[in-house]
């Protein structure tokens, strides 16, 4: 019997759309029990279910278990990242291996071009110098020789004129005529320096004592050309040196002149005239350049 009223309240109560009050009038206690027992069971398997399903504590955030099927996942798109990732930095590897290996092609191939034609230019360069050298040196030697040879001539015809034979012969002003050959052979200097014999020595003592009045002239023609800043008082007076002397003594100083190779070759005219009068007689031969024969020589070495 109680199982039957049991069974049958328990139907009704399913089919009831709600339940009344804990307090309905007509309500037996047995009837109240049996609802709030079913409201506890299910309150309870709402909780529980809710703990299971909607659990979001921090330990299963923290700590998530993936299936094996998501490490397999996990492990191959790693597996791809790598292989990707090592793909990249091998290409980067090889383009700037490219970068490279072209840039020292270019560098080097551009200095091997530009230092063959630097090379060139330098060489056509010097060559081009060495013949301008060579080509003025050839003329200013001519123009040496020319000057000397015209000078020469001069100073035999003025000494044929005159009736003198060498080594006795004056021109009464030498600078009147060596300047313009100084100017024409570019030479700074030259001197007339007659060849004189052992035997002739104290004849041409005598004879240079005598005629060393050329000197003033050729300082009086330097003074007025206006050439040089040369001033009167930049020319020392006196004297010439009366014998023919060297610089073969102590410390360079002036002898009488020993050669061993006559004949002497005392200097006579010079042009521009010398600012001390004792160079005169100043033994040429001393200084091995006397001779027509060295000359020549020393200017072909030249």
């Amino acid at each position: 019997m109680m199982l039957r009223n049991d069974a049958y309240i328990t139907d009704e109560v399913f089919e009831q759309e709600g339940a009344p009050p804990d307090d309905a009038p007509g309500e037996s206690r047995v009837r109240r029990h049996l609802r709030q027992s079913m409201m506890m069971s299910s309150a309870m398997m709402s909780e529980n279910l809710s703990e299971d399903v909607f659990d979001f504590s921090d330990n299963n955030l923290e700590n998530p278990e993936p299936s094996n099927n998501e490490d397999d996942a996990v492990r191959e798109v790693n597996a791809v990242a790598q292989r990707e990732i090592w793909g990249v930095h091998l290409w980067k590897c090889m383009f700037i291996f490219v970068v490279l290996a072209t840039s020292a092609l270019v560098s080097s191939g551009t200095y091997i071009v530009l230092k063959s034609e630097e090379d060139d230019d330098y060489n056509e360069s010097y060559d081009r110098f060495v013949e301008a050298m060579r080509d003025a040196v050839e003329v200013h030697v001519e123009h040496i020789f020319l000057g000397f040879e015209s000078m020469a001539n001069f100073v035999s015809s003025d000494a044929a004129a005159q009736g003198a034979t060498f080594p006795f012969y004056t021109l009464k002003n030498f600078e009147a005529e060596g300047e313009s050959i100084r100017k024409f052979s570019r030479a700074a200097m030259f001197a007339f320096c007659p060849f004189v014999e052992t035997h002739q020595i104290p004849e041409w003592m005598n004879y240079s004592n005598l005629n060393q009045g050329w000197l003033d002239n050729s300082r009086e023609w330097a003074l007025r050309s206006g050439e040089s800043s040369v001033v009167t008082a930049d020319y020392q007076t006196g004297p010439i040196t009366p014998f023919i002397y060297d610089l073969g003594g102590p410390g360079g100083t002036p002898q009488q002149a020993q050669t061993i190779d006559p004949p002497y070759a005392p200097v006579w005219h010079i042009s521009p005239p010398p600012f001390n009068p004792q160079t005169i007689n100043l033994d040429g031969n001393f200084f091995q350049f006397a001779r027509a024969g060295n000359a020549k020589e020393i200017l072909e070495e030249i």
